[in-house]
């Protein structure tokens, strides 16, 4: 099936412009996800913080599925995961902590796939999955995300007009150590301590 899917979007692909592709790629990628979820357990839609709730013996994992089909980055809000004051005097966001929120529950991940599209002519469309457990995005995102220090806070500096964006860029090189970890839902649902 996994290859079915990917010759459809190929199908869609040519049809359409390469930005036209994202809503297409995002919906591919959780397909594709899916597929491969449904080799642990029983697989559920979510429709809250979540894509999918993957159970086995009755233990849950939520999963949180992100695609990219061009470029070395995927696009993430950091205001969902940090708690950021903005200070429009400054022009700055302070960074206060992390959000400490139900999104960060035990056995939550985030799937990045990434389709990894050359060219128009889909003759080199791979996909690679990144399975992240959300409390260390969490981390890599604190860490990444504010770009100084002022008198001890951790800031945001944010190009003028743009101050109260939270946009948040994780790249591969960011998560590259969590390439086909699907051991890690594994052993979420079988209760094991990650």
């Amino acid at each position: 099936m996994h290859e079915e899917l990917i010759d459809a979007f190929k199908v869609v692909g040519k049809a359409l412009k390469l930005e036209n592709l994202v809503p297409i790629a995002g919906l591919l990628g959780e397909c594709l996800v899916a597929e491969k979820l449904k080799e642990y357990g029983e697989v559920f839609r979510e429709t809250k913080n979540y894509d999918f709730r993957v159970e086995k013996n009755g233990e849950p994992v939520y999963v949180q599925v992100k695609t990219k089909c061009v470029g070395k980055s995927w696009q993430l809000n950091a205001g969902k995961f940090l708690d950021i004051e903005d200070n429009g005097i400054r022009k700055i966001q302070i960074i206060k902590g992390i959000r400490d929120e139900h999104m960060w529950k035990k056995n939550s991940f985030f799937i990045f796939v990434d389709l990894n599209i050359k060219d128009l002519d889909f003759k080199t469309l791979t996909s690679k999955f990144y399975i992240i457990p959300s409390k260390d995005l969490l981390e890599i995102i604190y860490k990444t995300y504010p770009s100084k220090r002022i008198n001890g806070e951790l800031v945001k500096e944010r190009p003028k007009g743009r101050w109260d964006s939270k946009h948040c860029l994780i790249s591969v090189e960011d998560i590259k150590e969590y390439e086909d970890k699907w051991k890690l839902i594994q052993k979420a649902l079988t209760s094991e301590t990650l």
